[in-house]
């Protein structure tokens, strides 16, 4: 084969290797810039908001270790549902949500909690999640997806409680319409409250990241599974919406 026409092909080859490349460079970084962009406009929803629960760096590093371990232990469906076994059961079973609170019990009296003190607010929303600011864009699409129908969104640190922090949110908790559970990182204090509320008889819609070819539900409408923050505002927007105003 002539050498020169072998040199040319060589070339022409390492040209478009080269053009490949800076095309897929330029694609990879409209791709990051679209989604700093997406979580920059997030932000800008809470940004206004006082959040009093606060995090040293070593905190923030083992907790972060923490849920991406968990994160990992529950990727695939069936580890999941055997993960999570005790709480989709309680997902089954909850009740739907009346307009009347539930009777105390000897937990709420030794928190000091009465629920004839309290009303149910209709136009409130409790989010049950952690508050390591890596969720703080998941509680953003939450606030961005309810918000705009008149829905007062909340988390348990947006007021600074003096005294027993769970007597504070279980009071959030008993006056929301409705409570809405970040299990994304498999948090134990969000595990713990989601508890709390499925004995309390709670209407509560859980939400979870995961792969997009995951099914939407798990043999219930109230686990929301999601591949972006764009994706779970939509399906917020179009599930809660609905079931909160089908029983206005």
């Amino acid at each position: 084969m002539n050498p020169e026409y072998i040199s040319q092909l060589s070339t022409l080859i390492t040209s478009a290797s080269v053009l490949l490349g800076v095309m897929y460079a330029i694609f990879i970084s409209k791709k990051i810039l679209f989604q700093i962009s997406k979580q920059d406009k997030l932000s800008e929803v809470i940004k206004d908001r006082d959040f009093h629960s606060s995090y040293g760096e070593e905190r923030l590093r083992l907790e972060r270790q923490i849920a991406d371990l968990n994160i990992r232990l529950t990727q695939s469906m069936s580890n999941f549902e055997k993960v999570n076994h005790l709480i989709i059961d309680g997902q089954k079973r909850v009740s739907a949500l009346s307009n009347r609170l539930i009777d105390p019990a000897s937990f709420l009296k030794s928190l000091a909690v009465d629920p004839n003190e309290l009303e149910v607010d209709r136009n409130l929303v409790f989010v049950l999640t952690p508050f390591h600011p890596s969720e703080q864009p998941t509680y953003a699409a939450i606030v961005e997806a309810l918000t705009g129908f008149g829905i007062r969104v909340i988390r348990g640190d947006e007021e600074n409680a003096t005294g027993d922090i769970l007597s504070h949110i279980i009071r959030q908790m008993l006056s929301a319409r409705l409570v809405i559970a970040n299990v994304n990182s498999r948090n134990s204090n969000v595990m713990y409250e989601l508890g709390i509320a499925h004995a309390l008889g709670k209407d509560v819609v859980m939400i979870a990241n995961s792969d997009s070819d995951l099914p939407f539900d798990i043999n219930s409408r109230r686990i929301l599974f999601y591949s972006d923050h764009s994706e779970l505002v939509a399906k917020l927007r179009y599930e809660l919406a609905r079931k909160i105003f089908d029983k206005s």
